[in-house]
């Protein structure tokens, strides 16, 4: 599918793997729409505030993108979060609704924490954008969980 013209949501748009790829979208003539809590979003693209766990915000993010110009072709979920604890601390396990939120959202898109050093980020939406643009992929779902890295020590 050619990109230019077209609609894309981008969840965690605003940061991270999601700012790269709203980006990169960008950059091939997209109309993007950075579905993130935290702004603002990249120049060019249209912000709104969204948290994938909440329904409303997600319609209102697809509403948004139906009001664009071109046609809404495409969702890439970036969209994760992380906490830093460990699964079994001296006080026994981290707190279970935290355990759950990260859970809710890591369903969304376990590739969304980019905490490797280097152009992790810009490869994810160089290689997101391919997979629009390539007449041969023509699945529906495909996970890519190689961005997920550990921080460095």
């Amino acid at each position: 599918m050619e990109i230019k013209n077209r609609t894309f949501i981008v969840t965690g748009g605003a940061s991270g793997l999601g700012a790269a790829t709203t980006e990169a979208l960008l950059e091939r003539g997209a109309y993007v729409i950075a579905a993130d809590p935290r702004g603002p979003a990249s120049e060019g693209a249209v912000f709104v505030e969204t948290c994938v766990t909440n329904p409303d915000q997600v319609a209102h993010a697809i509403f948004v993108a139906s009001q664009q110009p071109g046609p809404l072709s495409g969702i890439v979920n970036c969209a994760g979060i992380g906490i830093a604890t460990k699964v079994l601390g001296r006080d026994g396990p981290p707190p279970l609704d935290e355990f759950l939120r990260v859970l809710t959202i890591g369903t969304a898109s376990a590739a969304a924490f980019d905490g490797q050093i280097g152009q992790g980020g810009y490869e994810f939406a160089a290689l997101a954008a391919h997979i629009v643009e390539n007449q041969m992929i023509n699945g529906e779902v495909i996970r890519l969980d190689g961005a997920l890295r550990m921080a460095a020590r």
